[in-house]
């Protein structure tokens, strides 16, 4: 599997699109979580910025000493389905590596 390379100590912007039923939908409480190489979190429940119906992004902060390795991006939010609140999660995950160029 072939995934994104990103070198350490850059700005990485992340984007979701949220979709139930096929169509560009905004979730309540849309959020994200990263998750470093070692399972720990370097992202905790943010709240990511709105770029058109059912589009997010995120820029992820690295250091210049950061763990290489993949990293996990897990997004989630909640779909009004049928009218009840809070019916149904939506999550998305992806992942991207972090290298060291040199």
């Amino acid at each position: 599997m072939v995934y994104n390379c990103y070198e350490r100590g850059t700005t990485i912007k992340v984007t979701a699109e949220f979709k139930s039923s096929g169509q560009l939908v905004d979730p309540l409480y849309p959020r994200l979580n990263v998750y470093k190489p070692d399972g720990t979190k370097l992202v905790d429940n943010a709240v990511p910025f709105k770029s058109d119906v059912g589009k997010y992004y995120y820029f992820i902060e690295t250091s210049s000493n950061a763990m290489l390795g993949l990293y996990t991006v897990e997004w989630s939010g909640w779909s009004l389905l049928g009218g009840a609140l809070g019916s149904g999660q939506i999550i998305q995950r992806e992942v991207f590596q972090l290298v060291e160029i040199e």
